[in-house]
This record gives C-alpha cells, sequence and structure tokens, in this order.
C-alpha cells in the first residue's frame, strides 16, 4: 500500500527558541556543569533551559537555578517518565521551534545539542534521536542518526 504524504509541518514563528529541559532527581555533583554548558543560542534562537526537578533532597534544584535554569518542580519523586511528560508539557509554554531532553547526569555532553537539532531547525528532518556510543560514560558524545534517516 501506498504511504500516505507526511502532514505540513506547523508554522513556527523564527524568533520562537529551542527549549532544552533535564529531568533531574538528585543530581547536585553534575547539574551546575551540564545547565552552564548548554550552548544560550543555536543560530538566531534563543536558547531556554528547564529543570524538571523529580523530588531531589539535595541542591539540585539550587544550582540548577543558579546555573541559569528555570527549575519545575515535580510536588514529590515521581519517576524519570512523568519528569518526561512534565517537561515536554512545559516546554509547549514557550512556543518552541525544538525541545531537547537531556539526562542532568553528564551522561551526554551538552555541546551536542547544536548538530542533533540543527536539521529539525532547518526543516531537514521532523525529529532527530541521539544516543551515547557503546562504552559511553559520563560526557559522551552523542551520535546523531545519519541525516537520511
Amino acid at each position: 500500500p501506498d504511504i500516505p504524504p507526511p502532514p505540513a509541518a506547523w508554522p513556527v514563528s523564527p524568533h520562537a527558541p529551542v527549549v532544552v529541559f533535564l529531568t533531574a532527581c538528585d543530581e547536585e555533583a553534575t547539574i551546575a556543569s551540564v545547565v552552564a554548558r548548554i550552548p544560550r543560542r543555536i543560530g538566531e534562537r534563543g536558547v531556554f533551559v528547564l529543570v524538571v526537578d523529580d523530588g531531589s533532597v539535595d541542591a539540585t534544584p539550587g544550582l540548577a537555578e543558579g546555573a541559569g535554569a528555570f527549575v519545575v518542580p515535580q510536588p514529590h519523586r515521581l519517576g524519570q517518565g512523568a519528569a518526561l511528560r512534565r517537561g515536554l508539557t512545559e516546554s509547549r509554554h514557550w512556543g518552541p521551534a525544538a525541545v531537547v531532553w537531556l539526562g542532568a547526569g553528564g551522561e551526554y555532553r551538552p555541546e551536542d545539542v547544536v548538530p542533533v537539532v540543527r536539521p529539525v531547525l532547518d526543516g531537514a528532518a521532523d525529529g532527530r534521536s541521539g544516543t551515547p556510543p557503546r562504552g559511553g560514560g559520563p560526557g559522551a558524545r552523542l551520535d546523531p542518526p545519519p541525516p537520511d534517516t
């Protein structure tokens, strides 16, 4: 059977930001560094950094805020899935051109946000996902999929 064409893209303002959100729970050892290393501009677009704090009992929320993130607390620990859903929901408030999700523990290099999101901003892709390479640990580079996927 023939596959129907994809729907037309929603119009996005050329001034719409990119939202990078992190889900965090007790990440005081890494959160400030990760937030500080997220680029604040991608091309002409500003980058808004959001941290969904999933019930941390350490200094994670204050450190994230001090590093420049907007922090949204969960009412108590609800788990990674709930934090992810909250981050996606909260991201919509800024009318973003793209949304990027990162872990707060340093699993990924925040600098890699740019090459992962660029094809979406340029209209060459509807979405992208990156994974750390095998054996990657804290600070692993994201390996974005090939451009034609």
